[in-house]
């Protein structure tokens, strides 16, 4: 979480705004986001649990050689 309040506090100050009325709502989608580029899960040798993001990420999917 440390992280994403690091982020938007930048987001923020780059931008000149006052989003406090926002922050819970941009906190809670940064974690949704993050989370999804988590590595996927290895359930058998040739079955995978990931995100879209896992399924989309070319060089996740060279290094696990997915084809």
């Amino acid at each position: 979480m440390l992280c994403c309040v690091k982020v938007r506090e930048r987001l923020e100050h780059s931008m000149s705004l006052d989003m406090r009325e926002y922050r819970a709502l941009i906190n809670e989608e940064m974690l949704l986001v993050m989370r999804q580029m988590d590595s996927a899960s290895k359930i058998l040798s040739y079955l995978y649990l990931g995100s879209e993001w896992n399924a989309s990420n070319l060089d996740e999917l060279q290094e696990n050689r997915f084809s």
